[in-house]
């Protein structure tokens, strides 16, 4: 991905034609030295608070199983089943690198599931897409 500022797009699909989505401006990732340390200059999306309270900040680094680099006491990663830029702070309200259970329409309570809380409560995804579009 380099320097190069790109656009973050954040789709969730509900059926087969109903979709959310959040865009976020000005998206850089840094190096695997900088533990991929993110930056945005804001976020919209066109009818939808999607992914507004998973992602409040900018300069969160990357955690993964085996690099724990959430500050938080526990490793959000294991716990969460997925990498994601979690928080310090109750690690988040949302897991979207999380398993995806297609055939269900409410979340099954697990910690390793795609959830999206508290903007979509308990609702569980169809499907997920995470895009990287270069500016």
């Amino acid at each position: 991905m380099g320097s190069h500022p790109h656009h973050l797009i954040v789709q969730l699909q509900e059926t087969t034609t109903v979709f959310y989505q959040r865009y976020f401006n000005n998206f850089v990732m840094t190096n695997e030295t900088s533990d991929y340390a993110v930056t945005h200059t804001g976020s919209w999306s066109p009818a939808d608070k999607l992914m507004e309270d998973c992602w409040p900040g900018t300069s969160l680094k990357f955690s993964t199983f085996d690099r724990d680099n959430d500050d938080n006491e526990d490793n959000c990663a294991a716990i969460y089943g997925a990498g994601f830029w979690f928080q310090s702070e109750n690690c988040t309200v949302c897991n979207p690198n999380g398993d995806v259970y297609p055939s269900l329409t409410s979340r099954l309570g697990i910690e390793s599931e795609n959830f999206w809380t508290p903007t979509l409560g308990d609702w569980n995804p169809r499907a997920v897409g995470i895009f990287l579009v270069r500016q």
